[in-house]
């Protein structure tokens, strides 16, 4: 009966065990993901290379846009914003590391695989003027410190 319960407990362990492995595989060093900023929009500079970017960008109003690219851009002419104003994105750099094959019986197809994968993540702030990046400290309402003093007299 003993010798039963150990087998068991070690099939039980095994796909457990497998999931570990793919973790390890999928950690990986970081890329660094270098922002370069114009007029016409953001752009990332990569140390390596990635398999597909995903682009997401968010604002007020429940704005969202998502869409996946081979370059690592964001096009603010091309984007079409509907608005000026303040946007939130996050580029997601993916690696593709490997294949798996699914073993389960869950419907899909003999031959379906899943891919393990490695992702760098960029993410900040832009503002937009009618299709075209402002400086965030241009920007900015005027300070105290900022306005004109007066001169002594």
């Amino acid at each position: 009966m003993k010798k039963i319960l150990l087998i068991l407990t070690v099939i039980a362990s095994m796909p457990s065990l497998a999931q570990q492995d793919v973790y390890k595989l999928a950690q990986g060093k970081a890329g660094k993901l270098t922002e370069v900023r114009s007029s016409q929009g953001i752009s990332l500079m990569t140390e390596k290379s990635y398999d597909k970017y995903i682009i997401s960008i968010s604002g007020h109003d429940n704005y969202s846009h998502q869409f996946e690219s081979d370059t690592p851009q964001l096009n603010l002419y091309d984007l079409n914003l509907p608005y000026n104003g303040s946007y939130n994105y996050e580029i997601k750099a993916v690696k593709y590391i490997a294949d798996i094959k699914d073993t389960m019986n869950n419907g899909r197809a003999e031959d379906a695989v899943g891919k393990v994968s490695h992702i760098d993540v960029k993410s900040g702030q832009f503002i937009s003027n009618y299709g075209e990046m402002v400086n965030v400290a241009d920007s900015k309402e005027p300070t105290k410190n900022s306005l004109p003093q007066p001169k002594n007299q």
